[in-house]
């Protein structure tokens, strides 16, 4: 078989073509790791009910980072970040932190 010489060129989606599924690709690898590879499905059906359930927790329970740790909804519905209530939460979960570290006790190192 003769070897042919291929030019192969590197593109980023969105920077040199128009049009990407990369933004939808990152949602699904995200929706397997954080709810679908951490359930037993044993089969169609079980997956047909659990799915209305996850992706209700993916859009209106669980905030996200990119969103400022607004979920999904209420980016949607236009709610805005609340910065003193989203210092106030950080500084309320640092501290339960630190105070469940001073409670718990490494048997490891003991």
């Amino acid at each position: 078989m003769e070897r042919q010489d291929i030019s192969l060129k590197r593109l980023t989606a969105l920077v040199d073509i128009d049009f990407s599924n990369s933004i939808i690709e990152s949602y699904n690898k995200l929706f397997k790791y954080r709810f679908l590879y951490l359930k037993q499905i044993p089969d169609l059906n079980s997956l047909e009910r659990y799915l209305p359930q996850a992706i209700q927790e993916y859009n209106e329970v669980r905030p996200h980072f990119a969103h400022k740790y607004l979920t999904p909804k209420e980016v949607f519905d236009g709610q805005r970040v609340d910065r003193n209530k989203f210092r106030n939460q950080l500084r309320i979960a640092r501290n339960m932190r630190l105070l469940d570290n001073t409670q718990t006790g490494c048997t490891v190192c003991l």
